[in-house]
């Protein structure tokens, strides 16, 4: 253990936080406020252990039975052993698997586990057991959000975020840091004035450390952290928005923009210009909700041809773009949400900005076919969508009153259509 991170250290640490965070505006510290509970007996622990059959990393025994058992802590703080005990989703047996949550674990194998997740009932349990192996929750960010502390596999003393959502999309995520390193570097980040807000996401360091971390980095998960630890910062040098700025590498002209954009607006928005005119499309279309308010009906245009064209950008949030924008209309969008039938997700999302524009109802025999379409997602969205725009024609409450039929056991349908008839 780094002899750094002593009792002493750490409870300064926590009273500088406190001085700087007076005012608990920073998440989670209205919660524990900066304070410990007293620490535990090692026996205490043993005895934990031994239940759960998990060896606990010697810095957090360590933090337990010499520092505090539980409270202050990162995002709404760490648990005493009481409700340790309380939050854990593993059994004895389960910690005898082979865990899921390592280095090994790619996100096209997490994708793999929730499709077989989703689709076989005989495997859930199966697959859950094997997440929940060698993991110990310690804290939580809220919502469906728990900081985990490993204890087996190649993340062994190591904090991982999980979102208990099990989506396909949101893998565990690992931040790669020991807990004492992850539990003081929270603090100290407060101290120093940065931004916490997504605190263990991204890497910590100086801004010429994160410069010549990413210049070593081969992986694009490495840069991208890198790239993303800028945003811990109020501002940023010189060098470092040069280096943002000049940086030739494709794969993340994204994250730089987006970075640029925050810090830097007239520059992040001359490379903006760069590449939604063809310099990187996808870079430009994942920001676009980001560019200033008050140029954005400049780009409406351009966002409507790029949605129409082939290219491997974000439609969604091209779609979601256009939604915001007071001279969107229709006329404008429903080709395309005529036309995307093949990804039911995107063209759910199309027929939602449709209910927003106010010539929607000029494609009305539109949202009455998707109404009464076999897909539920389609006919759940137009239902919504056709409501919205209080238009209330006789094919159209016609089409309300059939759906109350077809549906008449649905809860979620008969609640919207209740809006109506």
């Amino acid at each position: 253990m780094n002899e750094k991170y002593t009792k002493a250290y750490i409870v300064e640490l926590l009273e500088k936080a406190k001085k700087v965070d007076s005012e608990y505006k920073v998440f989670g510290s209205r919660k524990h406020k900066y304070q410990l509970n007293p620490p535990v007996s090692m026996d205490e622990v043993l005895k934990l252990e031994a239940d759960f059959n998990i060896k606990l990393p010697d810095d957090y025994v360590y933090f337990l039975t010499q520092v505090g058992n539980g409270g202050a802590g990162p995002h709404y703080g760490l648990y005493s052993l009481n409700e340790l005990r309380q939050r854990q989703y593993c059994k004895k047996q389960d910690n005898e698997l082979e865990p899921v949550i390592d280095d090994k674990l790619s996100k096209e194998m997490w994708n793999e586990l929730m499709e077989q997740m989703d689709t076989d009932d005989d495997l859930y349990d199966e697959i859950e057991q094997h997440i929940n192996t060698g993991l110990f929750i310690i804290g939580t960010q809220g919502c469906t959000y728990d900081n985990l502390l490993m204890c087996r596999g190649s993340e062994t003393g190591k904090i991982v975020y999980i979102d208990w959502n099990l989506e396909s999309d949101y893998p565990p995520f690992l931040t790669k840091m020991s807990f004492l390193e992850w539990y003081t570097g929270f603090f100290e980040d407060i101290v120093a004035g940065y931004s916490v807000q997504s605190y263990g996401y991204s890497k910590r360091g100086t801004q010429q450390e994160l410069q010549e971390d990413y210049r070593k980095s081969v992986l694009l998960t490495d840069k991208l952290n890198n790239l993303q630890g800028f945003m811990r910062f109020d501002k940023l040098n010189a060098e470092t928005i040069d280096f943002l700025y000049n940086t030739q590498d494709a794969e993340t002209d994204s994250a730089r923009l987006s970075v640029l954009l925050k810090f830097k607006t007239d520059l992040g928005m001359k490379l903006f210009d760069k590449f939604i005119e063809g310099g990187n499309i996808s870079a430009a279309v994942s920001n676009i909700r980001r560019i200033p308010k008050e140029i954005q009906k400049k780009y409406y245009k351009r966002a409507i041809e790029i949605l129409y064209e082939d290219n491997a950008c974000d439609k969604k949030t091209l779609l979601y773009f256009i939604g915001d924008q007071e001279c969107r209309k229709a006329s404008d969008i429903i080709g395309f949400a005529k036309t995307s039938v093949e990804d039911s997700e995107l063209q759910s999302t199309a027929i939602y900005v449709l209910g927003g524009c106010a010539d929607a109802m000029e494609y009305e025999n539109c949202f009455i076919a998707w109404m009464k379409g076999e897909n539920y997602r389609i006919a759940h969205t137009a239902l919504q969508a056709a409501i919205s725009t209080n238009h209330r024609s006789y094919a159209l409450m016609e089409t309300f009153r059939w759906m109350e039929e077809k549906y008449k056991t649905d809860s979620v349908m008969r609640s919207n259509l209740r809006k109506v008839l």
